[in-house]
């Protein structure tokens, strides 16, 4: 077993890729990849033996059948600089490593998010005269914290306490680890529709940088996952009927009941 040489992965290591005005998410290590998955799958039976399928049926067959452990064995680290409400999106995933900068050891920059389009609690967007009302209001708020953590840090207070009024659209940085199982888990949920706007803008350039690592095991994962289709008992109960009245035989599509 030798260390997997991936020079697609290896062109972003250490690049910014942006996020916002102020963030960004930075691929700095990553060990394993496709082939790491495809060992460990054949460890399990007992052997590193020559495959008798190719490396991405092999991978397809892990994903579709949710045989997810070897996917363990791939692991990635990121540095990702964004607002705390974005952060706390993040920390939810208790199986990532995290090491976050420490508001209490050192100073914070003065920067902040400030979100390009704004919706309504249903999820319309905002009139463009007060959405114009709205992100000043935020930007004067951000402003008169920002002089007020200046004036306790001039005063000699504790960094740990000149820290409290800050708001969690300030910005900050974290070293983040984590398995590709978990990962996965983490790309489907974020990059929801239904998650909010700013995680999945995180979202979308970690499963970019995913899929430089590890391109089989990302395309299995969209195919069996993020873009597929789960359906109740009920559901698979009434699409069967109807397969059935339209005279068509239902296990040809992989339906049982």
């Amino acid at each position: 077993m030798s260390k997997e040489i991936n020079k697609w992965a290896d062109f972003w290591l250490d690049r910014e890729i942006g996020v916002h005005e102020c963030g960004f998410v930075k691929l700095i290590d990553y060990m394993g990849g496709d082939s790491r998955v495809v060992e460990a799958a054949r460890c399990s039976l007992g052997g590193m033996s020559k495959p008798t399928s190719s490396k991405e049926d092999l991978i397809q067959f892990l994903m579709k059948h949710r045989h997810l452990s070897p996917f363990e064995q791939t692991v990635l680290t990121f540095q990702i600089k964004m607002p705390i409400f974005v952060a706390r999106q993040l920390v939810r995933y208790r199986t990532g490593r995290i090491n976050e900068q420490s508001a209490r050891y050192s100073t914070l920059p003065k920067e902040f998010y400030i979100p390009e389009h704004l919706v309504s609690k249903d999820g319309v967007s905002i009139d463009a005269d007060d959405a114009s009302i709205v992100i000043s209001t935020m930007e004067d708020d951000q402003d008169e914290t920002a002089r007020s953590y200046e004036f306790y840090l001039d005063l000699g207070l504790a960094r740990e306490q000149a820290r409290i009024n800050l708001p969690v659209s300030t910005y900050t940085t974290m070293m983040w680890q984590m398995d590709l199982r978990n990962l996965f888990h983490f790309l489907e949920q974020r990059l929801s529709r239904h998650a909010q706007k700013e995680i999945r803008d995180y979202a979308d350039v970690i499963g970019y940088l995913t899929c430089a690592v590890a391109p089989l095991s990302y395309a299995a994962f969209t195919e069996h996952v993020l873009h597929s289709v789960t359906l109740s008992e009920n559901e698979v109960k009434n699409l069967y009927t109807a397969l059935s009245e339209a005279g068509l035989n239902p296990s040809s599509f992989g339906l049982g009941v």
